[in-house]
């Protein structure tokens, strides 16, 4: 089931400055995203149902 992400202005300007500081993550980052976009429970990720 796949799920949409709303970006907020606010989580826009501080991803724009945590990746300035951590460009090593962003690949990584990245790939989370796209996995959790198409399967959230993904086991990668270790999400798990409330």
């Amino acid at each position: 089931m796949p799920v949409s992400i709303i970006w907020t202005e606010t989580f826009k300007n501080k991803y724009k400055k945590w990746i300035k500081k951590h460009p090593e993550f962003q690949k990584d980052f990245e790939e989370s995203i796209r996995i959790f976009l198409n399967e959230p429970f993904h086991p990668k990720l270790k999400t798990h149902k409330l």
